[in-house]
């Protein structure tokens, strides 16, 4: 397994040297990670264990999100928008006209237990863990005197080439092998994961749109960064549903895409973030240089780059097609197989980030230094879903909502944008990010263009924030596994009580019932597991990630339904329980009414053997003698045996009402 420094890994989008506009559209970049469950039919599973595609030409761990976002810069002789002049900073670094954040190791982002949940150490396995390497980074005290052999040191360490990635062992670089991660960065391949999107000026609907000039805004691209598969097989839970419970090998598998759109306007986003959500949405690309006398054609991007991802799937595998993307925009097996699981995942989720272009500055020394950076246009107007002149919300709270649910022209609920029902959706407000969720998972807008303040966030949106969606997918399918585990119990005790009545039912109550408790023991076994490896309130020493995570949460109502589920089980263990008491109860009742009766017979027998001895002794003779000394016998033996049974009885229903009540 190749590693590599935390330093050189991420996707870095810089402005082409090419780059010319005399205006800029709204955004400077958008990108989402469309977060799709494999279904169980189509699971990458080998022989118990997840499939090592790292073998089959896919990298180790999972791809590494944004890195550089570089803006445009005004050129105020020319007129234009272009490509920003080199300069270099204090010690000699390149100064990044927006923003370079490092990376964030899951290995250190996440602590226990979380660390351990989202697979850290096979997420970013494929990262050497560093220190920073410049020449002037850990020291002490730094003389200035030295300032030219640092800068220069810099300069050549800038200009050689990137190091070579180092060789490794699973092993050594930490793997879980519970928890594969492999992902695969696709090729920049015109028309096919690489397009050249059509900018649309205005926000009308899809009939009236009309396109803008082509490259007056400069190039509006659309790329297919990378496929990233995420195997987790750390669950141990029980199959309830057959006839006896049985260890059950939960699989959760996750196809993850990376798309990126640079340089489109509000429109081309607004239909973008549509035709990532449903496959029946789309939008248009030029497929060739030059005018075009009719419209260009139209991309369904969601389709293609899900039939691009799983054939390298399926190629890897070597086996034929087996999902396609359903028309509510999940995947669906095409091949048949029993699909019995429990452990559901939910719908697929996303976690978008919006990005704006800078605004053209106002002062001449705003294109020369890093002044311009963190401005925006005087203008966004909002999305045309949103298109609300009451609205109290924001832009960049209009625009998180409209990249994180995909809304279109038959959007299936439209938010009433009061303060109320924005604060249902917001999981943050930081000082340049809206930070939201609902179940279809995050959006991220920056109110400001790409600068320092807050680019970590931009960094964290595609790896770490990832990582916490398909946590929250997974305790929501334990949730699912628990409520259906507790269903079947459900279902068969009142099966077991319909059998009430039946002649000899009570023995077989007896063992249903017994294995119903047994049932139980073994679901509270998954609780307890499922509690201890997907369910958190928090993400330890990260306000950030805690936020997103509870506003996952809130969003679905998980902790309404975990609560839920934690008093539906212990109604209904205090039923069976109870049933169970009452139908031992009956059993031993029978069984006493038998013992009665023998004891009758016994006493029948007794004075019969008896009563001849006795009668003699009592001075009684002949035959009626015999026969009143025998029923004399008799009824003090019946008044004995009742009177022990009514005490027997009575201390049998109090021990029980006992029970209940403490129950």
């Amino acid at each position: 397994m190749k590693v590599r420094s935390y330093q050189d890994i991420g996707h870095d989008f810089l402005v082409p040297e090419s780059f010319s506009a005399t205006m800029l559209p709204e955004w400077r970049l958008a990108s989402f990670s469309l977060v799709l469950p494999i279904p169980e039919a189509a699971s990458l599973t080998r022989d118990g264990a997840p499939f090592d595609l790292g073998t089959r030409g896919w990298a180790y761990g999972r791809d590494k999100g944004l890195r550089t976002i570089e803006n445009p810069m005004w050129d105020h002789s020319r007129g234009v928008f272009r490509k920003p002049d080199e300069r270099e900073g204090y010690y000699g670094d390149i100064i990044v006209e927006g923003g370079r954040p490092y990376y964030n190791d899951a290995r250190n982002r996440f602590l226990e237990p979380v660390h351990d949940a989202v697979g850290a150490c096979s997420v970013d396995a494929d990262v050497k863990r560093t220190a920073d390497t410049r020449p002037h980074a850990n020291r002490e005290v730094f003389d200035h005197s030295e300032l030219d052999e640092v800068v220069e040191a810099n300069r050549r360490r800038r200009q050689a080439n990137a190091p070579a990635a180092e060789e490794t062992g699973l092993a050594d670089a930490g793997w879980d092998p519970a928890i594969a991660a492999h992902h695969l960065v696709f090729d920049e391949v015109p028309n096919e994961t690489a397009f050249e999107l059509v900018n649309y000026d205005h926000q009308v609907a899809w009939e009236d749109q009309v396109r803008g000039t082509r490259g007056s805004h400069g190039t509006a691209t659309l790329r297919l960064l990378s496929a990233e598969v995420l195997q987790f097989h750390d669950l141990r839970l029980t199959n309830l549903a057959t006839k006896v419970p049985e260890p059950a090998h939960v699989v959760s598998d996750f196809l993850v895409l990376n798309v990126v759109a640079e340089n489109i306007s509000s429109a081309t986003l607004g239909f973008l973030s549509a035709a990532l959500t449903k496959p029946r949405n789309s939008v248009q690309f030029y497929d060739r240089a030059g005018d075009y006398d009719y419209s260009p054609p139209q991309l369904y991007a969601l389709t293609k780059f899900v039939n691009i991802a799983v054939g390298e799937i399926d190629a890897a595998l070597g086996r034929e097609t087996s999902m396609k993307l359903s028309t509510s925009g999940g995947l669906v097996a095409t091949c048949k197989g029993e699909c019995s699981s429990t452990f559901t995942l939910p719908a697929p989720q996303r976690v978008a980030v919006a990005i704006p272009n800078p605004a053209r500055p106002e002062s001449v020394l705003d294109t020369l230094s890093e002044g311009n950076n963190g401005s925006v246009p005087k203008r966004i107007d909002a999305p045309l879903v949103l298109d609300d002149p009451e609205s109290t919300w924001k832009w960049h709270e209009q625009w998180a909502w409209q990249i994180l649910t995909g809304a279109d022209s038959y959007p299936e609920q439209v938010p009433l944008q009061t303060p109320e029902a924005l604060s249902g959706f917001v999981a943050a407000k930081l000082s340049s990010w809206t930070v939201m969720t609902s179940e279809a998972g995050v959006g991220m807008v920056r109110s400001k263009s790409a600068s320092r303040e807050g680019m970590r966030y931009w960094s964290l949106a595609n790896t770490r924030f990832v990582d916490l969606v398909m946590l929250q997918m997974r305790a929501q399918a334990g949730e699912t596994h628990l409520r259906k585990s507790l269903k079947i119990i459900g279902d068969s005790a009142a099966h077991t009580s319909r059998a009430d009545g039946a002649a000899g039912s009570e023995q077989v109550q007896r063992k249903a019932l017994q294995a119903d408790l047994e049932r139980l023991e073994k679901l509270q076994l998954d609780h307890i597991e499922i509690r201890d490896k997907l369910w958190f309130r928090r993400v330890p020493g990260r306000d950030i990630d805690t936020r997103v995570l509870k506003g996952l949460q809130r969003a679905t109502g998980f902790d309404q339904l975990r609560d839920d589920f934690d008093t539906k089980v212990k109604s209904r263990q205090g039923v069976i329980r109870t049933q169970f008491e009452q139908v031992t109860g009956e059993i031993a009742e029978a069984e006493a009414k038998r013992s009665e009766a023998m004891n009758l017979i016994l006493g029948f027998v007794a004075a019969a053997i008896g009563a001849p001895d006795w009668a003699q002794a009592a001075g009684w003779e002949g035959l009626w003698g015999n026969l009143a000394m025998g029923l004399i016998i008799f009824v003090l033996m019946f008044a004995l045996v009742w009177a022990l049974q009514a005490v027997f009885r009575t201390a049998n229903k109090q021990g029980r009402h006992l029970r209940f009540v403490e129950e």
